[in-house]
């Protein structure tokens, strides 16, 4: 099921964005950069209040590769940072992200998190990139290299209806069961906290979804990727604190709820 509604944003407390990957050959900056931009009230204004970067943001370190759009979201990831905006950029640490931690702290002005935390409207959230729960990335750090490169290539040569790219995605994720380690491994250490957590949101999977935990109470969201031919999604939080997980195309924004129960 989805609802489809027009590229004027509401005014709301979160956008989430992950896995942009700039600089990888099927990074999708430009509509990305639409996204943000059509969140802009006025210099220094925006739709809302935090921007969260759910890691992943650069691809790795050979900013050589980084084309105009690339350049132009890292300026205005600073512009939101600047201390006359309304708003504020958090970033989340992805496994692509690691060595940039201190690079962006001077380029960009935006304090690297592990994990973040905030509440909207009583609504408690926490969000992580994910790699904390895939085994591949803990156990064997320079072998899960090699399957992101050839996926990278896939996307490249792939039709314009990314068939083979998806199945193969699909496949591969299903095959290593990362999807469901992410979703009920942050639902697990957001369980474990002090405080009871009502959302948690990964990226990291680069498939988006819905998972509800109804059995503690939480639900997971995934924001999904920006790379690749097929629709690039994000997560809203609007001041209420109800949360979407959406698809972009250039002339709508598609809402997407259906919801996966865990077992």
């Amino acid at each position: 099921m989805i609802n489809r509604f027009s590229m004027r944003p509401e005014r709301i407390n979160t956008l989430i964005v992950s896995d942009i990957h700039l600089g990888s050959r099927v990074s999708r900056a430009k509509e990305c950069l639409r996204l943000i931009e059509s969140y802009r009230l006025g210099k220094h204004e925006w739709a809302f209040d935090r921007l969260i970067l759910l890691g992943d943001i650069f691809d790795d370190m050979n900013f050589h590769r980084l084309k105009k759009h690339a350049w132009q979201l890292v300026s205005i990831f600073r512009e939101i940072t600047d201390e006359e905006s309304n708003a504020e950029v958090v970033w989340v640490l992805g496994n692509h992200d690691e060595l940039l931690v201190e690079m962006m702290a001077s380029l960009v002005g935006i304090t690297v998190h592990e994990e973040y935390e905030w509440v909207v409207n009583g609504k408690r959230n926490l969000a992580m990139h994910g790699q904390q729960f895939d085994k591949w990335i803990i156990k064997y750090p320079n072998i899960s290299k090699v399957p992101s490169w050839m996926y990278d290539v896939i996307q490249q040569l792939d039709g314009p209806n990314q068939r083979v790219s998806r199945f193969v995605k699909d496949k591969s994720k299903q095959w290593l069961r990362i999807n469901h380690a992410v979703a009920e491994g942050i639902s697990r250490y957001a369980r474990s906290r002090k405080q009871r957590i009502d959302y948690t949101f990964c990226g990291h999977t680069h498939l988006s979804e819905v998972i509800d935990f109804p059995q503690w109470n939480m639900t997971y969201y995934n924001t999904g990727c920006w790379t690749g031919k097929h629709a690039p999604t994000f997560v809203t939080i609007d001041l209420l604190g109800n949360v979407r997980l959406c698809e972009y195309t250039a002339d709508s924004v598609t809402e997407v709820v259906e919801v996966a129960v865990a077992s």
